[in-house]
């Protein structure tokens, strides 16, 4: 069981008080006003071992104060999204990760994070006041199978459910990859080739925003098959047995 306080300062892009405009209907302007933000959190875990299986619970309790979000208004015929401390944020949640070795050669692990959340801006002016709440989830997966000693596959897929935001919500795509890679020169370097979203090299992601002032549904599409290649090499060896054995002796 766990308790923690923690303030979480507004980054550049909240602060910048310049129009930020490359789509000219729907605009950003920072504040340079804005205070930090303070998080109570509550968290209760447990792990166990059952042979071969590691699970880690988590369940927590998440609670913001002067929480930045974008407030939108209307000028003109421009959406102008204005980051304020607009209120409360509180998020009630269960986050579960397993890992799980098959054999030998082959091993996955994974996780779930789900949770609630609910926004208020606490505004006494009928015309702003806003408030919305839903449930949130993420999923992720992970797995290696090692052919031989010196070549290994992996893959990786992550979903994150829609975003729930003072307004309205936005949906998010579903990520994936696999890579092959080798290693070489007695393990101190790997080469590698993977790509991601081969299944989805285009998908679409929606906003919906709902205000006194307007209603809006936004659709993009998105491009990201990617093609990597990796190389990497360690320099120098981290003895633990060597360092500690040279503790004792400047001890002496």
């Amino acid at each position: 069981a766990s308790y923690n306080r923690r303030i979480q300062r507004p980054n550049l892009q909240n602060l910048n008080p310049n129009l930020q405009a490359s789509n000219p209907l729907n605009a950003t302007i920072g504040n340079p006003n804005l205070k930090p933000e303070y998080t109570d959190q509550v968290e209760l875990a447990y792990k166990t071992v059952v042979k071969n299986l590691t699970l880690n619970m988590t369940m927590y309790s998440r609670y913001n104060t002067n929480d930045i979000q974008p407030a939108r208004s209307v000028r003109h015929d421009t959406i102008i999204s204005i980051f304020q401390n607009i209120g409360t944020e509180a998020n009630y949640g269960v986050s579960i990760f397993a890992s799980i070795p098959i054999n030998d050669h082959f091993s996955i692990n994974g996780g779930a994070d789900v949770f609630y959340r609910i926004l208020k801006n606490n505004s006494n002016n009928p015309n702003i006041n806003a408030s919305n709440q839903g449930v949130t989830q993420n999923y992720r997966l992970f797995g290696n199978y090692n052919f031989s000693k010196n070549w290994s596959l992996q893959f990786f897929t992550f979903f994150q459910g829609k975003n729930i935001n003072l307004q309205g919500y936005r949906t998010n795509p579903i990520n994936h990859s696999l890579a092959l890679k080798k290693e070489i020169w007695a393990k101190s370097g790997s080469i590698g080739i993977g790509v991601d979203n081969f299944f989805t090299p285009s998908y679409q992601v929606y906003s919906y925003l709902n205000s006194p002032y307007i209603a809006q549904t936004i659709t993009n599409t998105l491009y990201n098959f990617i093609i990597r290649v990796n190389f990497s090499y360690k320099i120098g060896k981290l003895n633990p047995e060597r360092k500690k054995k040279k503790a004792l002796t400047d001890e002496d």
